[in-house]
């Protein structure tokens, strides 16, 4: 697998043991394994980090738009490459299921729908249909799009850093909304236009069209925060 035995801080583009020697185990919540050795930071780590990434800081706001853009593109193209084995880490360090969030945004969608159905676990029981949220409603794919997205935008057009962190946070309830919607949607055909929409286009290749939809929210956000930036800058 991709998860490491052990792991180490990162600091100034290489791992850094801590300047203790010291570790913590990191376990598994599944079955409480122990899964890795954790470096257990200082005060002198954190020091340290602190450093390397304010100079790196420095560097990178010098660096041309365009020229920033390419390297979050092939870090983005890096990321998904690795999607599987990353989720995989995710599953290992949380436990729980990839489908389990998108399962529980549709439980309450259905509820304000009005819709009436009976829930067990990932397994929903609608009026005409039973449907089962598999883990391709993760839409692991999109949100790591989304993601990059995020990042890609926070760096091109927000300037104060708080502003880039709650737009590239912002995308994770997103993409939860975006699939428990998904769901919704798939689950109101087969109630009101029959059984047979499970094995329509929008389920089976609607991937791109629920991804584009969550832009809308998206882009708003940013030109909120983008607006918020402006004004800040302005000069009094």
């Amino acid at each position: 697998g991709m998860y490491p035995r052990h792991i180490n801080h990162w600091i100034a583009g290489a791992e850094a043991g801590a300047s203790s020697g010291a570790t913590f185990e990191k376990r598994s919540p599944i079955d409480d394994r122990v899964i890795a050795h954790v470096t257990r930071g200082t005060a002198v780590d954190v020091g340290r980090a602190v450093a390397a990434a304010a100079c790196a800081a420095n560097t990178w706001s010098r660096l041309p738009a365009p020229r920033r853009g390419e390297i979050l593109e092939r870090a983005a193209a890096g990321l998904r490459g690795a999607e599987d084995e990353l989720a995989g880490v995710i599953h290992a360090e949380t436990g729980k299921p990839r489908k389990s969030a998108a399962a529980e945004v549709a439980n309450v969608l259905f509820h304000l729908s009005g819709t009436p159905f009976l829930r067990a676990g990932a397994i929903f029981q609608l009026p005409n249909i039973t449907i089962e949220v598999a883990q391709e409603c993760s839409g692991i794919r999109s949100s790591w799009v989304l993601f990059m997205t995020s990042i890609l935008a926070a760096n091109l057009f927000l300037k104060t850093r708080w502003r880039r962190f709650a737009l590239v946070a912002f995308v994770i309830p997103l993409g939860i909304l975006r699939n428990g919607f998904r769901i919704l949607v798939i689950g109101l055909l087969c109630v009101n236009v029959g059984p047979q929409m499970i094995h329509s286009l929008i389920h089976r290749r609607g991937g791109p069209v629920f991804f584009m939809l969550s832009l809308i929210p998206f882009f708003l956000v940013l030109w909120w925060l983008r607006k918020g930036d402006v004004r800040t800058r302005r000069p009094a």
